[in-house]
Formats: structure tokens, sequence, C-alpha cells
């Protein structure tokens, strides 16, 4: 739904700073002109006239014309509000979509550098088994002295 509205704008010549003025400027001048409680009452009220004065038709069309200019500007204005609504959020859920996609990678990444380390590490305790069990199998042999007391300087 959207995406044919983002389509319609990108057709449209580059007028970002108008149309950022006319949002920050004007379009909340016209909406709450219209919202006014009082505007909203005295548009209700002139449908007394337009029943009234039926057969007066430059009357009925001035009035037709200030209720149908309020409904189309205010909804014209919502519109444009609500889509540019939607693309910022559609924008900010990709945003945080590829942020947590790419977290999520970092996290897999240091997830195998830590598989690979505790592979090392089970491979340098298999050697240490292996070497402290043929130091075992000697001392019991009789092939080694422990009785010796050699220092051992740093290695």
């Amino acid at each position: 739904m959207f995406d044919v509205a983002e389509r319609y704008y990108k057709r449209l010549p580059n007028f970002n700073s108008v149309y950022s003025w006319l949002d920050l400027s004007i379009f909340p001048k016209v909406t709450a002109f219209w919202a006014q409680p009082l505007n909203i009452i005295l548009t209700m009220m002139l449908f007394v006239p337009m029943v009234a004065f039926q057969a007066d038709v430059i009357l009925i069309l001035l009035l037709n014309s200030w209720m149908n200019m309020g409904s189309f500007s205010t909804s014209q204005i919502t519109l444009r509000a609500v889509l540019m609504t939607a693309a910022t959020q559609e924008r900010r859920a990709q945003e945080t979509h590829d942020w947590e996609k790419e977290s999520h990678e970092k996290i897999l990444a240091e997830f195998d550098r830590l598989g690979d380390m505790m592979a090392e590490l089970q491979a340098a305790h298999q050697a240490m088994n292996t070497l402290c069990s043929e130091i075992h199998i000697k001392v019991k042999a009789g092939d080694v002295d422990v009785t010796a007391t050699e220092e051992v300087g740093p290695v």
C-alpha cells in the first residue's frame, strides 16, 4: 500500500525544501484552523441556510465550496501526514531489522570464535592428559627418578 505512494512521490520533481516548508509551516495551521471547534460548529450551522435558501444558487455554491475546501484540505493534509509517517516507520523498521541482523551475525561469529578457542583448549587438555599419563606410566615402571631434587628454572 505504501509502496504505491513512495513510487508516486519518487516520480515527482525534487521539491523537498518546499514540501518540508509546507509540512512544517502551512499544513499544521490549515489543519488547526479547520479543526477548531468554533469552525466545526459554524460549518455544521451552514447546513441550515443551505436548506432554507436552497433556491439561491450563488449562496448554495459559496457555502458548498466553503465546506468542500475544509473537508478536502484537511483530508489531504491528514493523508499526506499518514503516508509520511508510514514511510518513516517502514524505514525505521528496516533499519532496526538490519541492525538486529548485523548484531545477530556478530554474536554468531563470536560464538564461532569461542568454539574454536574451546576446541584448542580441549586439544591442549588432551595433550596434557596424555603427557601426564605417560609420565605416570614411566614413574610406575621406575624409568623416572622422582626423588631427584633438581630445581628447574623458568621455561
